[in-house]
């Protein structure tokens, strides 16, 4: 039977109702494991079978057998283990699967009428806004409390997520355009640097601070004139090449350096 537009989003309001709903049962359910000193093997063995299952499912069903689409999947399993690994033992690290599910669910359902970097920007934007009701909801139920932490990790797992899909959905393409990937890649390193040690710089200092950022900036204003002359983009696909590009900062900074991107404000 083939999904149809109104099917997809049917399971995308399935899967969140489900999200929300599980949020008031799951402390009783990790409190049951954590008295048996079981949470930590059970989030393991549910990644070792996600992650298995994904490996058949890829090549068996997707046949996809190319070297370098491996690579990119374990490049991306290196962030998502350095992310995983600075989170205590609790139900919180299911989240990289619970909402990276939520991402590829979101996607589907946009897919049939987007394209392109605005689908991407598009299902990031979305996932981010349940993320939030997610973290709303959490803040009105006795048993639990909002983290603007959970927020990040829930954006980073969209992240990580939406690399595997474009894995799966066109390797060869990721190969392609080198130019602006390295003007991509030089600008988002230069402002997590940026971030990093930012507390270093003294507050007289800011106006040299904030002109540095500027120049840091250069590589990705290059990159979206290029985006918008040569390639022919809309406004709207600059603008979410931009929004990705900075909120895919502030989750990184968060969830595998553990810095708060906006300690520099306080």
């Amino acid at each position: 039977m083939k999904l149809t537009k109104q099917g997809a989003w049917r399971l995308v309001l399935v899967y969140v109702a489900f999200v929300y709903v599980g949020l008031y049962f799951t402390p009783f359910i990790s409190d049951y494991l954590k008295e048996r000193e079981a949470l930590g093997r059970f989030i393991d063995w549910i990644y070792v079978a996600a992650g298995l299952s994904l490996f058949l499912f890829l090549y068996f069903h997707w046949k996809i057998r190319v070297a370098e689409a491996y690579g990119m999947l374990l490049f991306l399993a290196i962030f998502f283990l350095a992310a995983f690994s600075r989170m205590e033992v609790s139900t919180d690290r299911l989240h990289f699967l619970e909402h990276g599910l939520v991402y590829v669910l979101v996607y589907t359902a946009l897919h049939f009428s987007n394209s392109g970097i605005v689908l991407v920007g598009r299902a990031i934007l979305l996932c981010a806004l349940i993320a939030l009701v997610d973290e709303g909801i959490q803040g009105l139920l006795p048993n639990r409390q909002a983290d603007w932490h959970d927020v990040w990790t829930n954006i980073f797992s969209y992240y990580l997520a939406a690399g595997m899909v474009a894995v799966v959905e066109n390797t060869k393409a990721l190969l392609h355009e080198k130019r602006d990937n390295l003007f991509l890649a030089t600008a988002i390193v230069a402002v997590v640097l940026w971030i990093k040690y930012a507390h270093v710089i003294s507050r007289e200092n800011f106006p040299l601070y904030f002109l540095l950022l500027i120049l840091l900036l250069i590589p990705c204003f290059y990159l979206l004139r290029l985006k918008r002359t040569m390639y022919h983009w809309s406004l709207e696909a600059c603008f979410y090449l931009f929004f990705l590009a900075f909120v895919g900062i502030l989750a990184f900074s968060n969830s595998i350096l553990g810095i708060n991107p906006f300690h520099f404000f306080h």
